[in-house]
């Protein structure tokens, strides 16, 4: 499928981002709901939520989101100012007639700063840097899930979170999870994930996801 212009915009719920892609696509327009279950295509609602860090507080993120078989696209957004408040929202769309088993990635990376940041308001997209230079990142968290065959649903990243850390001999901290998503997604239990959560890396029951209309 040939790529498209992105395109985006202000609303009561941050942005919703308009990405083509092979298997599932983002919705252009101003939202604050997603679109009711009907017969036909199956919507993801990627809602991301600022929750500051403990060693430094997110400025900027990066998002990817793609097919499991293809390309990652890629989106920054400013978080400046938004703690512990929706950041940014993605809405992922498959077409009844796609692959009903096959996963999309979605990565969400926190920095304290990005290049380029400052030049919009907390909430807005911003061209994403050629090079990140000295741009460490604070928190990475990524998920495959696959979608709930022709209804909507929610899934959310708790960004700037840190799960199971750990004091190390230098005074440092370590973090992370083994082998899950830290605050994304859906917990083992296939409940909603919570920040500081340990939740599943790849989720295979999609329909336990919250509604994403409500």
């Amino acid at each position: 499928m040939p790529s498209r212009a992105l395109s985006s915009c202000q609303g009561p719920r941050g942005w919703l981002q308009a990405i083509a892609l092979a298997t599932f696509q983002v919705l252009p327009g101003c939202s604050e709901e997603a679109p009711a279950p009907r017969a036909g295509p199956s919507f993801l609602f990627v809602e991301i939520i600022n929750v500051g860090a403990v060693q430094a507080q997110p400025g900027a993120i990066m998002v990817m989101a793609g097919k499991q078989s293809g390309l990652m696209r890629r989106l920054c957004v400013n978080v400046q100012s938004s703690a512990m408040q929706t950041a940014a929202t993605l809405l992922l769309r498959r077409e009844v007639d796609q692959d009903p088993t096959e996963y999309a990635n979605i990565a969400v990376t926190a920095f304290a700063h990005l290049d380029g940041q400052e030049a919009v308001s907390p909430g807005k997209e911003f061209p994403c840097p050629e090079v990140f230079g000295n741009a460490v990142p604070l928190s990475s968290q990524g998920l495959q899930t696959q979608f709930c065959r022709g209804d909507s649903r929610r899934v959310v990243f708790y960004v700037g979170t840190q799960c199971n850390c750990t004091m190390l001999d230098d005074g440092g901290t370590q973090c992370g999870c083994t082998d899950g998503a830290c605050g994304a997604g859906l917990s083992l239990a296939n409940q909603p994930c919570k920040p500081g959560e340990c939740c599943q890396l790849k989720i295979n029951n999609p329909c336990a996801l919250d509604a994403a209309y409500q």
